[in-house]
């Protein structure tokens, strides 16, 4: 009989009530619950339940795939939320209003199908499963990512939603990303990075790879080259821009191309903070996210080095 049961009640919370109903209704059947039908409840439960770990929540996910924007195109309806969302992303790349979008190097990945994209279910993709997802997909990414061409990017897609959260509520949310990916780094933090955020040097690493990663939200209103429809995040390997910087001219001319387009496009002047990686003084990650005026968005970790 216990063997047979369904799967839908050995899955929390039917478990609890349907024992305590057959024991009210059978109370003479507490030593056969006990010895026959417990270690089959539990067998089925350490298979199908969710496993959660003190600090770094681990869940059991459905599967993660990252799509090109052909298969994109090809799976998703344009009714579904993640087609919205990754038309409103292409629509933000393609701006010509009142000039090109700043990032030329990134809507060049597009147009070429360089980017990879992930479709994160959830308002807070800085949940347990929204950080587990993330981390999964820049696995995939990085197997990927060198066959793909010299502009690409992975990039995260969450739904549009009419929730109204400010600039400080995203900011938090995309470190709390980035501190729960890092968490599930399989690989030492790099020898040649320093642990502390507060440095010259500092930069995000996953899985032995070096990011530079921007955070775009619907909250933006002033510096337009960060606003979507939706929270967005990209990662984008350091490969991309030793290549891009490979001599110095060729550093510059990018350098004044993007920072030309940014003081026409946006509605605020550019941003202090945006200074070559290693400057002495600037910091990596006041880049990552930017706010509408030009002071430096807080990060919350003095230290993020993985595990």
């Amino acid at each position: 009989m216990y063997e047979s049961l369904p799967t839908s009640l050995l899955q929390w919370p039917h478990l609890l009530s349907f024992l305590l109903g057959y024991l009210v209704a059978q109370p003479s059947k507490l030593r056969e619950i006990h010895q026959v039908a417990v270690p089959v409840v539990l067998k089925a439960l350490s298979s199908v339940a969710p496993i959660r770990r003190a600090a770094t929540a681990t869940w059991v996910l459905a599967k993660v795939t990252v799509s090109t924007r052909s298969e994109v195109e090809k799976n998703w309806p344009y009714d579904s939320w993640q087609r919205k969302s990754f038309e409103s992303f292409a629509t933000m790349l393609l701006s010509k209003d009142p000039v090109d979008f700043p990032c030329v190097y990134a809507t060049k990945g597009f147009k070429a199908h360089e980017h990879l994209y992930v479709f994160v279910d959830s308002e807070d993709p800085s949940s347990p499963r929204g950080v587990q997802s993330i981390a999964a997909a820049l696995r995939q990414y990085i197997s990927r990512s060198k066959t793909l061409g010299p502009n690409t990017s992975l990039v995260v897609l969450t739904p549009e939603t009419n929730a109204v959260r400010s600039l400080e509520e995203y900011n938090r949310m995309f470190w709390d990303i980035l501190h729960g990916v890092s968490k599930l780094d399989s690989q030492e933090w790099p020898a040649d990075i320093p642990q502390d955020i507060d440095t010259p040097r500092w930069r995000f690493c996953f899985e032995g790879e070096q990011w530079f990663t921007v955070a775009l939200t619907p909250a933006h209103r002033y510096r337009r080259s960060r606003r979507a429809s939706c929270f967005c995040v990209l990662f984008q390997p350091k490969w991309v821009f030793d290549v891009l910087f490979s001599t110095p001219l060729k550093k510059q001319g990018a350098m004044d191309k993007v920072r030309g387009l940014l003081a026409v496009y946006d509605d605020v002047n550019i941003s202090p903070e945006m200074k070559p990686y290693g400057d002495e003084t600037g910091r990596e990650y006041k880049q990552y996210f930017l706010l509408d005026e030009n002071v430096p968005a807080p990060c919350p970790f003095p230290r993020l080095a993985g595990k």
